[in-house]
């Protein structure tokens, strides 16, 4: 027997097994316990490769959320870098501009002039604005541990009923 089978194959030959010790009427011949220690030791062996395919899958999903953090950062370190450029670019044609003494200066293709600063809203002291104009944000959050306990006590919840999960999950442990 091949010790690259799949771990469907393997279980094949284990079904199969069962049939043969059936067809024997429950008799082990010796026969019998070569070819089941050999299926025996072939799963062994997958079990121990499928634990290692499963553990560098995880690894490689580990990697790359820590990679995506990284190029997160180097992205928006990048974003600040070229806002600061842009920043420090425009306040070097408004100077520009007030040495020269002119309201914009024109090329060929395009103008530049100042504009004139935006007035933004500082807030000083949040507990004295007015209540028209304070706007009241409300989040709705649902208790579901809360509701999972008392429907596993055996207690009814409306709106809410306890379903087996169709997520498939395995246990790896070391043996």
């Amino acid at each position: 027997m091949k010790n690259e089978l799949s771990l469907f194959a393997i279980t094949t030959e284990i079904e199969s097994l069962d049939q043969i010790l059936e067809s024997l009427q429950g008799e082990v011949t010796e026969d019998f316990e070569v070819l089941e220690a050999e299926i025996s030791a072939i799963l062994t062996a997958k079990t121990d490769g499928c634990t290692s395919y499963l553990n560098y899958l995880k690894n490689k999903v580990k990697e790359i959320k820590a990679r995506k953090k990284e190029l997160t950062t180097q992205a928006d370190d990048m974003v600040n870098f070229y806002e600061n450029k842009i920043k420090s670019f425009e306040e070097y044609v408004h100077i520009v501009i007030d040495k020269l003494g002119v309201k914009s200066i024109v090329g060929e293709h395009s103008k530049i002039s100042k504009r004139k600063p935006s007035k933004s809203v500082n807030i000083i002291d949040k507990d004295k604005i007015p209540p028209e104009f304070l706007e009241v944000v409300q989040t709705i959050t649902i208790k579901k541990q809360e509701i999972a306990k008392l429907l596993k006590a055996g207690e009814d919840v409306a709106g809410a009923e306890l379903l087996d999960s169709t997520k498939k999950s395995i246990s790896i442990a070391k043996v």
